[in-house]
């Protein structure tokens, strides 16, 4: 009986050895177990961060993209704007393609005057106004054709005299 005892005695030894570890273990289970759905919670909000930000940055994109129509269609007002200055500015001004300079006249006007009076045969060239005349390109020693530039003083009378009197009659 005495072997029975002992191996009774060595049994519940075991017993209570095995139920601290089993105790240790459902403490380090507990603890792993409030980890995780410490983890589970922070994962959650982490998804919903990243998806308020997709939506910030997807409202940004939408705004910055909106914004951008914006001043593209303001820049195309611009553009036009600008078209309608330039084209009101150059109203009252005629380019000559085709001059040849003859001679050493640095004189674009006088150079202009006899174009008009030699080669196009007009009357009264002298009483047409010009506000400017502009050779357009360097001046060369050869003999090159040239274009020049005039801005007309009084553009109905002078211009359209100009243009009706260079077509053949």
């Amino acid at each position: 009986m005495a072997t029975n005892t002992a191996h009774i005695h060595s049994l519940r030894e075991r017993v209570d050895t095995i139920n601290l570890t089993v105790a240790g273990l459902q403490k380090e289970f507990s603890r792993v177990e409030k980890d995780l759905k410490s983890l589970v919670t922070e994962t959650n909000e982490l998804k919903a961060s990243v998806i308020s930000l997709n939506k910030d940055v997807e409202e940004g994109k939408a705004n910055f993209e909106k914004s951008n129509e914006e001043h593209d269609k303001e820049i195309n007002t611009l553009r036009l704007q600008l078209l309608n200055y330039e084209v009101y500015q150059r109203r009252e001004n005629l380019r000559f393609y085709g001059i040849s300079e003859e001679g050493e006249s640095d004189d674009t006007k006088e150079t202009l005057y006899k174009l008009l009076e030699n080669r196009l045969k007009m009357d009264n060239v002298w009483t047409i106004e010009f506000q400017r005349v502009n050779r357009l390109g360097e001046r060369r020693q050869e003999e090159q054709a040239k274009t020049y530039y005039s801005v007309f003083s009084s553009l109905h009378r002078s211009r359209s005299g100009l243009l009706t009197s260079s077509y053949p009659r």
